[in-house]
């Protein structure tokens, strides 16, 4: 097979694809995607970037190609998500010792939930209905955004805790970020009376509706 040449509207030649390898992903042309590359050059001109992408580096390029992580790449696997503003309740920062001031809005009703940052490795997301409260969420970096991950639930029978992660507080994740912390908050509100949440922030979480985007495909007539 000769190489495949496609002319683009402004008449260049677009032969060429190309490799991301400048945020240090996980797969590259010689790691991870060879047998891809080896794949690909009998049609194609394959290029790998280490550089950053400009314009001119992409130049004859009919395709690009990258490995994109879904949160921050301080932690390599897709699978554990890094947190920044996943806290829901500013009770959540100040029972952690965090300066509840700097969790408080201007107008004093809403919540700054960079006080805490933490590693959420291989969970799922929650559905979570009153009277049960949200307490930790996704965020709104990591996909899916603002989704519930910790929920809280009392009634006078007791106090019910739910985490959409059995690896968050393992022995190889509780030591990562502030694990420990939320820990810590955690086992104080199963325990003690000591932790009481913030109404404002229970009552009007900052979570996205769980949605289901379905793709309708016609089925053939069954020629009965």
């Amino acid at each position: 097979m000769g190489l495949n040449k496609q002319v683009a509207p402004d008449g260049e030649i677009r032969n060429a694809i190309l490799f991301n390898a400048s945020k240090r992903e996980i797969f590259t042309t010689n790691s991870g995607y060879k047998s891809l590359q080896k794949r690909l050059r009998s049609n194609w001109k394959i290029q790998s970037l280490k550089e950053d992408i400009t314009a001119e580096k992409l130049e004859g390029v009919k395709l690009w190609i990258t490995s994109v992580r879904n949160v921050y790449y301080k932690y390599f696997h897709p699978k554990e998500a890094l947190i920044s503003n996943g806290v829901l309740n500013r009770e959540i920062s100040r029972a952690a010792g965090k300066d509840i001031s700097m969790v408080i809005d201007e107008d004093g009703g809403g919540n700054n939930a960079q006080a805490l940052t933490f590693l959420y490795p291989y969970g799922a997301t929650l559905n979570i209905m009153k009277p049960a409260i949200a307490a930790l969420s996704t965020g709104s970096v990591c996909f899916p955004l603002n989704r519930p991950i910790l929920g809280f639930y009392q009634s006078k029978g007791g106090k019910l805790a739910v985490l959409g992660s059995c690896h968050m507080f393992s022995d190889q994740y509780l030591d990562k970020e502030e694990n420990a912390k939320i820990l810590d908050v955690l086992m104080q509100w199963l325990t003690t009376n000591d932790i009481r949440l913030n109404q404002i922030d229970a009552e009007d979480p900052e979570i996205s509706d769980y949605t289901i985007r379905a793709l309708a495909v016609p089925l053939p007539a069954s020629g009965r």
